[in-house]
């Protein structure tokens, strides 16, 4: 592990991780990549069941890790690598980001059709693909409460992320930490990092309202998804498996015995 990126959602974290990949680290596990590949550890963790040593087993051969649930254990992480660089990505100002956050995820809401039959979309999703459910669950609760299905509850949610920022600012050594916002560009982060600013690459700006990487992945359209998407399908592919051999099948002999057709 080289690189924590400690930042708050929606503070650049998709921007960093892929700028992050263009400076050569090869291994970034970013939001859908702590599930499909780091899914079983955080578990464990979110059980109650985890340790340091979870972690330095997790990450032992990931380059930098971004965007939550391991923006949240920053601390746990670098205590099991403690030479890590630490990035602490930031809006220009609090309201910048509440404003910015609150819009995306109505956005989101709005876009995936959440907004009309969100309780019927999260009852199936549990029912059809509880182990991921449990996951975005014990990740949406340990980043932001329960806030996420009500974006507008600003007052909570500037308490967030400004706990958030003052807990990394606090105790992160200084010589260890980075503060960073997307828009300054490469020459902070480069000179960071011990890294040659990349020729003729604009710095990556990613998960914009218009480009959601949360509406690209249920569309298929997600570059970097580790797989997740994949392992998703095949969960659901199971339980409606399952769920037809329950219920269909002896609908179907009941109905055939009925009519003597058996």
């Amino acid at each position: 592990m080289k690189v924590i990126c400690a930042g708050f959602s929606h503070t650049g974290t998709k921007s960093i991780a892929e700028a992050l990949r263009i400076l050569g680290y090869s291994k970034v596990h970013d939001f859908l990549e702590h599930s499909a590949i780091d899914g079983t550890y955080w578990t464990r963790i979110f059980d109650g069941r985890g340790s340091i040593d979870d972690f330095r087993e997790m990450y032992k051969d990931v380059d930098a890790v971004a965007d939550v649930p391991a923006s949240i254990f920053w601390e746990e992480i670098l205590e099991a690598f403690p030479d890590s660089k630490v990035i602490l990505t930031m809006r220009d100002s609090e309201e910048v980001w509440f404003k910015s956050f609150a819009a995306y995820i109505t956005h989101i809401r709005r876009t995936l059709f959440w907004e009309r039959y969100m309780s019927i979309g999260f009852f199936l999703f549990r029912l059809f693909m509880p182990s991921y459910h449990s996951y975005f669950y014990n990740v949406c609760t340990a980043g932001y409460g329960y806030l996420l299905g009500n974006p507008n509850n600003e007052l909570l949610l500037r308490n967030y992320y400004r706990r958030h920022n003052r807990n990394v600012l606090r105790g992160c050594p200084p010589r260890q930490l980075l503060i960073f916002n997307v828009k300054e560009g490469w020459e902070p982060l480069c000179k960071f990092l011990g890294k040659d600013v990349p020729e003729n690459a604009p710095f990556p700006t990613k998960n914009k309202k218009d480009d959601s990487f949360v509406v690209n992945f249920f569309r298929g359209q997600c570059e970097n998804d580790g797989g997740m998407r994949e392992k998703m399908k095949k969960e659901l592919y199971n339980r409606v498996t399952i769920a037809f051999s329950i219920f269909v099948i002896p609908i179907f002999v009941i109905i055939s015995m009925t009519l003597g057709l058996l």
